[in-house]
């Protein structure tokens, strides 16, 4: 059986989106750039726009079976049984719990619409629902 041939795709809604990084998560990705920089180098190549930073060649990107193996390897590694996609769903159900509003969180998700955000993780919410309750309650309790 010969290699998978790795096609790219556009997203859903064909629209580019920029995510705002933490301050780590900056760090480490110009780390990983300044290190594919210096393979670019050792190979006699330049790294351009389109070139996939997260690559073995820095000609073709990896495999997203590859990252989501990876990232697999990892949480076992820490006793965690989890997958790639989950992240996306923990770090949704972080953001909405925490208190972030639901066009922010849908935004950073690649929802054009919030409603469909509210839809899948309105588990999130009943947490938040107490608390507005227990705020009420103190605003509305004598004293």
């Amino acid at each position: 059986m010969g290699r998978k041939q790795l096609m790219t795709k556009d997203t859903k809604t064909h629209a580019a989106r920029r995510l705002a990084l933490d301050t780590f998560g900056e760090e480490t990705l110009k780390r990983h750039l300044r290190i594919a920089e210096d393979r670019a180098a050792d190979l006699g190549i330049s790294i351009t726009p389109d070139s996939p930073i997260f690559s073995y060649d820095l000609v073709r990107p990896i495999a997203p079976d590859t990252v989501s193996h990876y990232v697999r390897s990892i949480a076992t590694k820490v006793g965690v049984n989890t997958h790639l996609h989950a992240l996306r769903h923990f770090a949704a159900t972080e953001l909405i719990g925490a208190g972030h509003d639901v066009r922010t969180v849908a935004g950073r998700l690649g929802h054009r619409d919030a409603s469909v955000t509210l839809k899948v993780y309105s588990h999130a919410l009943p947490e938040r629902d107490r608390e507005a309750a227990s705020a009420l309650g103190k605003a509305l309790t004598p004293g």
